[in-house]
Order: C-alpha cells, then structure tokens, then sequence
C-alpha cells in the first residue's frame, strides 16, 4: 500500500495551537494574556496548570467579578477535528503535472485526549492519546476499494512541559516540552507490513519576545522556537513483509523460493528530524487570530543490504556488489497557516504545507516550498472541555486545544514535518 501525505495534514493546526498552549504556560502565573492595569493584575492570581483562580485584595474598591476565567479542567485540551486535506494540483494550483495518480482529497477526523495527572507552578505532565481515521474521496491506488476508511497509526504520549526562565520585568520567556510518544501500528500500511511499534520521543524549546508589550492592545509579542524529534522503528524485518503472503519468486541463481515480502524496498529503522518554527498570536474584536510557520529538516537511516555470496550471476559466475553499509536520505519540508478561535470553544484552520526528498524524479533538486506532493489542508476543531466548561460555567476565557496530530510512517518524498 501507498504511504499517505493526505492523512498527515491535519499536523500543521496542531502546531499552532500546541504552540499557543504551551506558550501560555510558560508566563508568569501573575499575568495575564491580554493587557491589564496594575490593579487587575493583582487582582487575579492563576497557576501555571490554569486550574484555580485566587482572588486577592485588590484595595478599598472591590474586584471586578471575572465572567471568564482559564482553562482549568485536568483534561483540559481533549477536543476533536475535522480535518480536510488536498494536493495543490488538485486544486489547480501551482505547475502542470503528466501524471494525476498522486492527486487526493482526504478528510480526516481525530480525536485528542489529554489529561494533567501532575501540576506544579513551573511544570506539568500530561498523558495523551490521538486516535484518528481518514477516508480518500478521490480515486487514487492507496485503497483496496473506493472511499474505504482507514485507521491511522495510534500517538500514544507522556509529555512534560516546564517554564525554564520568565522575566516580567523585560517579558521574555522560555518553555521546554519533552514529549515521549509511542506510535501503535493500528493503520493497514504499519501492522500489514511487519511493523511492531515505532517509538518517537520529541523536544521542543521556545522563547518568547516582546513587540510592543503587555501594555499594547495589539502586536504584544510572538515565539520561536527549534524542535527534534527522533523515530525508531521495530519490526520484523527491515522491508515490508505480510506473514499472510506465500509469493514465488526467483534468487539471483534463477532458483524459485517463497517469499512474504510485499516490497524489497528498506525501511528506515531510524529517522531523525529537526525543525525551527515563529508563532504569533492576536486578538481581534473578541476572537483570537494565530498565525505558524515551520522549517524542517530529516534524515532517514536505511539499514545496510544483506550478505550474500551471489549478488548476481552471470554465464562466467558469481558478481558480488560490494556492500556500502548504511546509507542516509535526506528531506525537508515547509509549512505555515492560520487558526482563527471566534470562540474559546472552537476554531477554523487553513494551511499549507510541502515536504519531499531533496532530489525529485528528474534527478534536480526540490524547492523546500513547493513539490507536486503539496497540499493546503483546512478543518474545524471543537474543544470538547471548553464546551463543558460552558455548561458548567465559568465559560472559558482563551482557546486551549492539542488537536490530534496524526504520525503516519511516510515515504521519503511523502514526508512532511511541521517542526514538532
């Protein structure tokens, strides 16, 4: 089967959001998002985990009745998404390609499922869950039948976040998220190739600077940030295989054997990536406006061929091919959008994003911005804890949402990384 970039797009409003809500924990407890007077500043104490709210004496005026406050649920960040996914020639953007069987429209819907089991003032451990399924629309080879919905590979995650240095004064603050995923194999392309588990721990550090400031109604601030994330993969072997399979085939001596291999082409038992992302994020008339946009870069570790005491025969004999050990791909990808929150409840998300090898087809080098593999992805999100906040009042002040990313192990010129 096909690898999938159509399942993967749905990331990128991950990214943003994560951003957001990891950022908005590494600021000072005392301060609020948005911009306050000294008085309102004292008025409001609120952790780092945003669970509790602390009222303290603000003067002989009496404070002002918050009608909103933080996110404050332990499962704060469970939510869910409707993701929709094409290829830009699809859409007839960018240039005219001889071949439209790479072309898809894929609608995802995902689940996130977040819970806090510890929280300090300066950091927080979180476990996680992101199942997710995905149907094509479209008509291309990666399915057995038309429209046939498939399971996603299954995030299974600890993540420890902590805010490493904050100075009110100057506005400046720093966040790390360590993240230990575990990728189950529950997608037909992971367990009907031999694929046992993937495991992909990830960190990101990011660091937040002023613009204006606090004190601004707008352009207070924006984050940057560099990532890396590392996947090992365990298997049965390194190249595709399906215990189901009974396939003759021919060895380099013309001898027929059996084979359950599905494909001779090798897996990378190890993938490395690195990424460097900007974050911004605005409010706008009561509605919260983010911006992303990420670099990426990854190297994929192809174990080394087996021995073999005839790699091709000939009339004369045996030609061994001397073997080169192992042997490293390399990729990047590009990808930037925008997420718009008309309420802490919900948001709407359009992106874009490209990924591939660095040498295409021909045998030229790839644009980091653009390939014939590039897609735009747009969706909803709905916080499924904010809407209960809603019913059980206070109703939420700021969007807080992980939407699901899903991990689908890719082919080189299908990979795209988002920075996280």
């Amino acid at each position: 089967m096909r690898a999938r970039l159509g399942t993967s797009l749905g990331a990128f409003f991950f990214v943003s959001v994560t951003a957001g809500s990891a950022l908005a924990q590494s600021r000072p407890t005392n301060m609020p998002v948005g911009p306050a007077s000294a008085r309102e500043r004292a008025a409001v104490k609120i952790n780092t985990a945003g669970t509790h709210i602390e009222k303290k004496d603000a003067g002989d005026e009496p404070a002002k009745k918050e009608t909103r406050a933080p996110a404050r649920l332990p499962w704060r960040g469970t939510g869910m998404s409707w993701d929709h996914s094409a290829t830009t020639s699809l859409l007839g953007v960018g240039k005219d390609v001889q071949s439209v069987a790479h072309e898809q429209y894929v609608q995802t819907f995902s689940a996130a499922l977040n819970y806090f089991i510890i929280e300090q003032e300066k950091w927080s451990l979180a476990l996680g869950a992101a199942p997710s399924f995905s149907v094509e629309l479209t008509n291309s080879s990666d399915t057995t039948t038309l429209h046939e919905p498939w399971l996603n590979d299954l995030p299974v995650s600890a993540v420890y976040r902590r805010r490493l240095y904050a100075n009110e004064e100057k506005e400046l603050y720093t966040g790390l998220s360590f993240n230990t995923s575990v990728l189950l194999p529950t997608s037909p392309a992971s367990y009907n190739a031999g694929t046992y588990l993937t495991t992909s721990p990830r960190v990101t550090v990011f660091q937040t600077f002023p613009i204006l400031g606090q004190k601004a109604k707008n352009f207070q601030s924006f984050s940057v940030g560099v990532s890396a994330r590392w996947d090992h993969r365990i298997g049965r072997a390194d190249t595709a295989v399906n215990a189901d399979l009974n396939q003759p085939r021919m060895d380099s001596r013309g001898s027929t054997f059996i084979s359950d291999d599905l494909s001779f082409n090798r897996f990378a038992q190890n993938s490395l990536r690195q990424g460097v992302f900007v974050f911004f994020s605005e409010d706008i008339v009561g509605t919260t406006l983010q911006f992303f946009a990420s670099l990426g870069l990854n190297q994929n570790f192809l174990p080394a061929l087996p021995e073999s005491d005839c790699d091709v025969a000939i009339q004369t004999g045996c030609v061994n091919v001397k073997n080169q050990g192992t042997f490293t791909q390399y990729g990047y990808s590009f990808a930037a959008g925008f997420t718009w929150f008309p309420s802490a409840e919900f948001g709407l998300y359009l992106n874009y994003a490209n990924g591939g090898g660095q040498l295409g087809p021909n045998g030229e080098r790839r644009s980091v911005f653009y390939n014939p593999n590039a897609q735009f992805s747009a969706g909803l999100a709905l916080g499924i804890d904010a809407i209960y906040e809603v019913l059980t009042g206070p109703r939420r002040k700021d969007p807080f949402f992980l939407v699901a990313k899903k991990d689908d192990k890719k082919r080189l010129d299908k990979q795209v990384a988002a920075g996280f």
